[in-house]
């Protein structure tokens, strides 16, 4: 199910970068580029959504946040305290 969600994302942002960027680059391989990167980052984050280790990470992370709300919105005060 990845592999086609991949292919399917991975065709939407070359088909839309494509479009906008070569309008104003026609020389420059933007596209190419940006369509590889974005589909390693979607890639990678299509495959921590199944490693415990990411999700356990994520679970920290919504911890951590509620913590800075709780406090204020800051996580540590200034050394000086300004």
């Amino acid at each position: 199910m990845h592999e086609e969600l991949m292919t399917k994302v991975g065709a939407a942002i070359k088909k839309k970068s494509s479009f906008d960027l070569c309008r104003f680059f026609p020389r420059l391989p933007l596209p190419q580029t940006f369509c590889s990167e974005a589909f390693e980052r979607v890639k990678g984050h299509l495959t921590a959504t199944q490693d415990p280790a990411a999700l356990s990470n994520y679970k920290n992370m919504v911890e951590i946040s509620r913590g800075v709300c709780q406090t204020g919105g800051v996580m540590q005060e200034h050394p000086l305290g300004v």
